[in-house]
């Protein structure tokens, strides 16, 4: 089904024909002139992706990927995280080679310590996205609320590494 295809809806008792609008970024089915929804679809959505420059702490110039999303549907957060992480690798790919900043705003019901691992573990998982990571001054992934409130943050770095001991010289192995 198509937006704006006329559609034959059969019920046991009567037969009429509608159109259906399909609304894709809300999941909204729209019947014949009403705008009220009949049904909603939770899904998760990605409704911005952008690179834009700005000033670091130190007052010099940085670029930033930013992505807004939106939470609804908590059974396909791992597939979404998936999905999310190709589009910033794809973002960053087209971003200025000093791109060192990754924000990501989520919207929506959800636990943000467990999106918040399973996305690290989407990032970790890619290669490429993983090495774009590795000279991140920061990537954050903020959990707020429609009306601007910010509910939580959590960092998508993963933990540094334990400092290499210093190497030993070779004749001590002896």
């Amino acid at each position: 089904m198509l937006f704006g295809d006329l559609v034959r809806i059969t019920d046991a008792r009567l037969e009429h024909h509608v159109i259906a609008l399909i609304d894709d970024h809300r999941g909204i089915l729209v019947m014949g002139e009403r705008a009220t929804p009949l049904y909603s679809i939770p899904m998760n959505e990605i409704v911005e992706l952008k690179t834009v420059a700005l000033k670091d702490q130190a007052g010099r110039p940085a670029s930033a990927v930013m992505a807004a999303v939106n939470i609804d549907d908590l059974q396909d957060l791992d597939a979404f995280a998936g999905e999310l992480v190709q589009k910033l690798l794809m973002q960053r790919m087209v971003s200025p080679p000093d791109t060192s900043l990754l924000l990501v705003t989520a919207i929506g019901d959800f636990d943000l310590r467990r999106f918040g691992l399973t996305l690290r573990r989407a990032l970790a998982n890619d290669a490429p996205m993983k090495a774009f990571l590795s000279i991140m001054q920061r990537a954050d992934l903020v959990h707020g609320t429609r009306d601007g409130q910010i509910l939580g943050t959590v960092s998508l770095l993963s933990a540094a590494p334990k400092p290499m001991p210093p190497p030993r010289p070779w004749w001590k192995f002896w």
